[in-house]
């Protein structure tokens, strides 16, 4: 009896708590909810007492794995669902640019130089800064002209996906 105990602690040490105490949980919801001609089934089939307490353990535990494992699964395909959808939001963003605001994208769709010049006035860089798409850095020749710079998470994106015969963003190229 001893020897079982200690088998079960150094088994269960080695476990997370959470896991462990869900398992219990687990282990008496089935006790409470297996009618007693199933526990008498089991124990007279088996041929040693216990046997329907060992076997609603062994399920318990199992439930707790596969739970754990589904619950893994969902936690690293949920960040890879979002970051699709951001990346078809991001999409959808560019392609809907003038010809205007490509025009000033396009030294770094080129060149990948990631700042340009322009007026502080321009309405088409204003309209790329609320999108999102660049942020002012710089003030030169006396505050008239601002240099902006790319956000670092449009520009693998702007790469990637510029087509230029085509003057689009595709991503299934």
């Amino acid at each position: 009896m001893l020897g079982s105990v200690l088998t079960l602690a150094k088994f269960f040490a080695e476990k997370s708590v959470g896991q462990f105490m869900v398992t219990v949980a687990l282990f008496f919801l089935i006790l409470i909810f297996t009618p007693d001609d199933i526990s008498a089934f089991i124990e007279e089939r088996s041929g040693f007492p216990y046997a329907a307490q060992i076997f609603s353990f062994a399920v318990a535990y199992l439930i707790v794995l596969i739970l754990k494992a589904v619950g893994q699964f969902f936690m690293s395909v949920v960040p890879l669902y979002y970051r699709s959808i951001k990346t078809k939001r991001m999409l959808k963003t560019l392609n809907s640019l003038s010809s205007e605001q490509l025009l000033l994208l396009e030294p770094f769709l080129k060149t990948r130089s990631r700042t340009f010049l322009a007026s502080w006035d321009n309405p088409y860089v204003n309209a790329l800064v609320k999108a999102g798409i660049v942020r002012p850095v710089n003030s030169s020749i006396g505050g008239v002209s601002v240099i902006f710079k790319i956000e670092p998470e449009y520009e693998p994106l702007m790469l990637s996906a510029w087509n230029p015969c085509t003057k689009r963003f595709d991503i299934s190229r």
